[in-house]
């Protein structure tokens, strides 16, 4: 239908929808302010409504991508924040395409064991389309019961966007009680397997953009920073699901728990706990992050060491490198061990004590080399704490810098005062000639070293000096 430029009124609804349509599927409408002023001449009645309407969802479905399915009845929140509402017409407004707000949230999942699914079912095409038809279709159906939209954005990735944190984490949630329940496709007798899911959640702050592209995709600081989560949950537990939120969503899930009472609406956040987990570094970006820890499942004995964890972190970040940091690590190790069966719990608390006494002791090769055993001895545990030991190597590899230094300054103050701690020129003399049998002199220069005066100030002096730039890197492999 040619498209009149005079004031033309249409006769018919058919008509007045055609008119509409016409004009944004040859270009010249493509927003829904354009649309109105085409129309604007038109008396109000229903054939006008039912054009704006019609035009409006074309709209939509063209130009809004991601937000295709926004409306204000089904995501009143989502709405609120994401479009400017035409004034006059309540179903109707502008998509917004740069937003910083501290009430958005996205999410970030991912399927384990998609890519095997595709690989053993690749000559079964009607297994595969129905996995695709239930992560586009049913999927969106599932987090829309908390205001929550969904999209799929890369193979089994799915891309949620949210008016609050509890909004995302439940849909997150919804999403991997879904996907580990038994699913029958109707009429094809299909039984696809459970998938667990690994799952990153970000935003909430007014400083960090999201922004929405022309053709409607969804990218900015908080999907990138999503990613980065959903990517190291993944890796840290490549097998059961794992959810992954910033630090600055925790706490907005904190301030929401008067929300979060409203038991119909959510009914799974019940089911987890949060472990800090540190300050994870993503391509030089560091992000302090927590971990969900499902109350009732296998990982729940992380909650009995998570206090140790904390004091861990802390003392890091205080760059108490010259003990706390050597004690919180040692006890958090040892509460690891106590969780991992009678052998490693006899075992844990042994080299814990000794790794203490030697410290205290002043024999620090000696605490280095008992705690590494410790750590060594947690890795072997089938079920250990991926992220805990993380950060035991990284604080392991920082005190073996320090006691590098710590050694090397000590064997040139040892030189230098060898008339001081061998008075007796014989005894000196023995000592010379030891240098000279390397494996007995180990043993005696150890035990000479122990004699020097300022040993603990000098463990104190390079443990200030070393921790200025010393870092517990975890994240992303190399």
């Amino acid at each position: 239908m040619a498209q009149s430029t005079g004031k033309w009124t249409p006769q018919t609804r058919a008509d007045a929808v055609a008119f509409t349509l016409e004009g944004i599927a040859t270009g010249e409408i493509s927003n829904f302010p354009e649309l109105r002023d085409k129309t604007d001449s038109w008396p109000d009645g229903p054939y006008k409504r039912a054009a704006l309407e019609a035009g409006f969802a074309l709209i939509k479905k063209l130009h809004w991508g991601y937000f295709e399915s926004l409306d204000p009845d089904r995501f009143p929140r989502l709405w609120a924040e994401l479009v400017l509402p035409d004034p006059k017409w309540d179903f109707a407004g502008e998509l917004k395409r740069s937003i910083s707000l501290p009430s958005l949230f996205v999410g970030l999942i991912d399927l384990h064991g998609y890519t095997k699914f595709c690989r053993e079912n690749r000559k079964n095409l009607s297994r595969l389309t129905q996995l695709d038809a239930i992560i586009q279709r049913e999927v969106p159906t599932v987090v829309e019961r908390v205001g929550v939209l969904a999209r799929r954005v890369r193979g089994d990735e799915i891309l949620l966007i949210g008016a609050g944190a509890a909004d995302v984490l439940e849909a997150v949630l919804s999403v991997g009680e879904f996907f580990r329940t038994d699913r029958v496709i109707r009429g094809s007798g299909n039984v696809f397997p459970h998938f667990e899911i690994s799952a990153g959640i970000a935003g909430g702050q007014g400083f960090t953009d999201l922004v929405v592209t022309e053709d409607g995709d969804l990218s900015g600081d908080a999907v990138n920073t999503a990613a980065r989560l959903q990517s190291r949950a993944g890796r840290v537990s490549p097998e059961r699901t794992r959810i992954m939120v910033t630090s600055h969503s925790f706490r907005k899930l904190s301030s929401e728990a008067a929300l979060r009472e409203d038991r119909a609406r959510y009914r799974l956040l019940g089911s987890i706990e949060f472990v800090d987990a540190g300050k994870v570094e993503f391509k030089g970006v560091t992000i302090s992050v927590h971990d969900a820890v499902f109350t009732d499942g296998p990982d729940k004995k992380r909650l009995e060491y998570k206090n140790a964890l904390s004091a861990l972190y802390e003392s890091i970040d205080s760059n108490l490198w010259k003990g706390r940091v050597f004690e919180n690590a040692v006890r958090l190790a040892e509460f690891m061990g106590s969780v991992e069966g009678d052998a490693m719990v006899a075992q844990s608390r042994g080299r814990a004590r000794a790794a203490s006494t030697a410290f205290s002791q002043e024999r620090y090769e000696e605490a280095m080399a008992e705690f590494g055993a410790l750590v060594d001895a947690l890795a072997a545990c089938p079920d250990a704490d991926f992220l805990a030991l993380e950060y035991l190597r990284g604080v392991r590899e920082c005190y073996m810098r320090i006691l590098s230094t710590f050694e090397e300054i000590l064997n040139a103050e040892t030189e230098a005062s060898l008339n001081v701690l061998f008075p007796s020129e014989k005894d000196l003399a023995n000592y010379r000639l030891l240098q000279t049998h390397h494996s007995m002199y180990k043993r005696v220069q150890e035990a000479t070293q122990l004699r020097v005066r300022n040993r603990k100030a000098l463990w104190y002096r390079v443990a200030d000096q070393e921790g200025a730039a010393l870092c517990v890197k975890v994240g992303e492999p190399k």
